[in-house]
């Protein structure tokens, strides 16, 4: 975990002779990230898995080119579809950070969000090949990486879009966004489902928040304490503002997995000063492992569970 969050933060080179200051989707290096993630899913992969980029443009003033990293691990005896995911861009906002900033050029290492979330899909990526290699039936998994999350959320809205036209059976998605801080004990984490999309999706996505926070239970080698935030109230907190908001807009079930960043009914929360600054450099790599784990777990039990 912690050597992920290093490569795609910039604290550690990505590969030999090139080191990111940013995913920033304005940076040129966001593309340079695009290219390692796509490299990296097919080396962990070792040709069982179909890697692709999904292209979208990134509506500005200037209509940026962006892509989608996704890696297909092929379905073995059930039908559906399984998403593991997080966004790959990063961000800094100059109100936050307290300094004027260029997204083109000035550093956005976006360790906590979301290279955390980065590493997640990829540790989640290695553990999953490992269980279908035993050969259990499952369904498809995908490994998804969202670009421009921090731009409205266009690159998981185009990709959701582009497979609801397809008519692909999604049946799970576990979007994890910022999975990387944990400054105050107990461990908390957050599971969100609730959302603006129809009740029958909203039921669903519950229905995987809860076999999370299950799993974590059995799976975790230190105690993570899940909160959830099940409603199906567009006004609860997350609701719009990462990735599985995307896939509840067009009817596929889809749940939030991220640290304590939100007060719950008990006034809970601990969050990171750094969120959106230059500061945001290092995660707690062990908690967002436990994280990791509780995710790549669900994903496992819901791309193996018969209907």
């Amino acid at each position: 975990m912690r050597t992920e969050v290093d490569r795609y933060s910039g604290a550690a080179p990505l590969r030999r002779g090139v080191t990111i200051a940013s995913r920033d989707v304005m940076h040129l290096h966001n593309r340079v990230a695009v290219c390692s993630l796509a490299a990296d899913l097919a080396q962990l992969g070792g040709g069982r898995m179909v890697v692709r980029l999904h292209p979208f443009t990134l509506n500005t003033a200037n209509s940026v080119q962006c892509a989608n990293v996704e890696a297909m691990l092929p379905r073995s005896g059930l039908g559906g579809v399984v998403i593991v995911c997080a966004h790959l861009d990063s961000r800094v906002d100059p109100d936050l950070d307290g300094s004027p900033h260029d997204p083109a050029n000035d550093p956005a290492p976006g360790a906590d969000d979301n290279a955390s979330g980065i590493a997640g899909v990829l540790c989640a990526a290695r553990a999953l090949l490992e269980l279908a290699g035993a050969g259990t039936p499952h369904r498809e998994i995908r490994f998804v990486l969202f670009n421009a999350e921090e731009r409205g959320l266009a690159g998981s809205r185009a990709y959701a879009r582009d497979r609801r036209r397809m008519r692909d059976e999604i049946v799970a998605v576990f979007n994890m966004d910022m999975i990387g801080y944990d400054a105050v004990p107990p461990s908390y984490f957050e599971v969100h489902a609730g959302g603006s999309g129809e009740a029958e999706v909203i039921d669903r996505s519950r229905d995987l928040a809860r076999l999370v926070a299950r799993v974590a239970s059995e799976t975790c080698e230190k105690e993570v304490v899940p909160q959830f935030h099940l409603g199906g109230d567009a006004s609860l907190p997350a609701s719009g503002h990462s990735d599985h908001t995307s896939f509840h807009e067009v009817e596929y079930p889809a749940c939030l997995i991220c640290q304590d960043l939100h007060l719950d009914a008990g006034g809970n929360r601990d969050a990171n000063c750094a969120y959106h600054t230059t500061r945001d450099k290092t995660v707690h790599a062990c908690y967002a492992a436990e994280i990791a784990r509780a995710v790549a777990a669900a994903a496992w039990v819901a791309a193996t569970l018969p209907r």
